[in-house]
């Protein structure tokens, strides 16, 4: 009777330490997520107002007072947006500039959180094949949580004052649109992410590739009411002046602080970047993005041979997006997170193999602390480390890769 009992037990047993080993790591990642809260939101900004707020708040202010949004004290190829982003802001100019940059700082915050209840509410998985797989999709928000608030080029945007929280935001909102067949949706928010950076853009290759119309459709209307919305008010000079003055300048103007690809490749030269070589400088810059360009379409030529998943060419698309810029910060990579997302998904149904996602999250956790790494070689904001760049590069690599070698249906 007593071996009889203890063999049964066994199993039970097993689970509860199963259970409880579960349950620790859970709480400990919790923890890990408010520690990155407290740190990066309150921490780290307490006394400062990042440096990139100053330009949203200069704009908004000449907005307000008539002038242009392109030109001035302050605003001299600092404000490198469209219009759109000056009008969805320009309440702050009603404020003085220190109580416009807490604002700022807590809309941030409303955003990176928003990107954490999309990813989780958004792009939750339906099926997994494995026993961890499950617990990864019982658990479903807090591993959101520790995605979005654990990844430095989203959750740093307190501390920088960039807007590239709202861009995560919009972009997450693009995919999970897709992925519920909201086709008009998904199109209005991939028309706002050009509106704010106009490097998504460059997503119409796998959106005409996949022949997804309905987006294009939604996309190019919006574009176009925003177009008449800038005609009437006597705003779209302007407009074509930042695409034609403004946007071929910024990769020359920034150069100091890019960490672009052409940059990289300049600084392993050991060529020092002066007022005398714009010309090399912006040259350099434009062969990479031709180069990153001619492999992107490449991918699409080959995803429209093999017909593979749609999601599957957005996913590699996206991780694209940050190479295109010729200003390139770890910050831009918030475009790169909704295909961590859908690489997830996929890895649940055993649609990747354990290879390929050991290198993928090696390569994951490299570009989520990119921040980190570059601080650790710098008490300031380091911004001449290429952690997040060549993270970002080691990702396009491989997913390439076993984009190639494995026909997604």
């Amino acid at each position: 009777m007593s071996g009889h009992d203890s063999t049964a037990d066994r199993p039970n047993g097993a689970g509860r330490k199963g259970r409880s080993t579960v349950f620790i790591l859970c709480l400990l990642l919790w923890f890990f997520v408010a520690y990155q809260i407290i740190y990066w939101w309150i921490y780290r900004p307490w006394g400062h107002i990042g440096s990139d707020f100053n330009k949203h708040w200069y704009a908004s202010r000449a907005l307000l007072d008539g002038l242009s949004i392109y030109h001035g004290n302050h605003l001299e190829m600092e404000f490198n947006h469209p219009h759109a982003m000056a009008y969805l802001f320009c309440w702050l100019g009603c404020f003085e500039f220190p109580l416009a940059g807490k604002l700022w700082e807590c809309l941030q915050m409303v955003f990176i959180s928003s990107c954490w209840v999309l990813a989780w509410k958004g792009l939750r998985p339906v099926y997994a094949c494995s026993e961890g797989g499950r617990i990864v999709q019982e658990n479903w928000a807090l591993f959101c949580a520790v995605s979005v608030f654990g990844f430095s080029p989203l959750v740093t945007n307190v501390l920088v004052g960039n807007i590239d929280a709202l861009n995560c935001f919009l972009i997450l909102g693009m995919v999970a649109s897709m992925v519920r067949n909201r086709h008009y949706l998904a199109g209005i928010l991939w028309a706002a992410t050009i509106l704010s950076k106009v490097v998504p853009i460059l997503l119409v290759v796998p959106f005409l590739v996949g022949r997804q119309w309905k987006l294009l459709l939604a996309g190019l209307a919006s574009i176009v009411l925003y177009l008449i919305a800038l005609l009437t008010n006597g705003k779209l000079g302007g407009e074509w002046h930042f695409f034609t003055e403004v946007l071929p300048e910024i990769g020359w103007y920034w150069r100091g602080v890019s960490t672009s690809s052409g940059r990289f490749i300049l600084d392993m030269m050991g060529r020092t970047i002066s007022t005398e070589e714009q010309a090399v400088y912006n040259g350099v810059n434009m062969t990479c993005s031709f180069a990153i360009g001619i492999f992107y379409v490449a991918m699409a030529w080959i995803f429209w041979l093999r017909r593979a998943n749609l999601l599957r060419l957005l996913e590699l698309s996206l991780l694209f997006l940050p190479l295109f810029s010729p200003l390139l910060h770890w910050h831009h990579f918030v475009w790169v997170l909704p295909a961590w997302f859908l690489q997830v998904n996929r890895c649940l149904v055993d649609e990747m193999s354990r290879r390929f996602q050991v290198l993928n999250l090696v390569g994951w956790l490299f570009l989520a602390f990119s921040f980190q790494i570059n601080d650790l070689f710098s008490p300031n904001i380091s911004i001449d480390r290429y952690s997040h760049l060549v993270a970002g590069v080691f990702l396009v690599f491989l997913n390439t890769i076993e984009f190639i070698s494995h026909d997604v249906r």
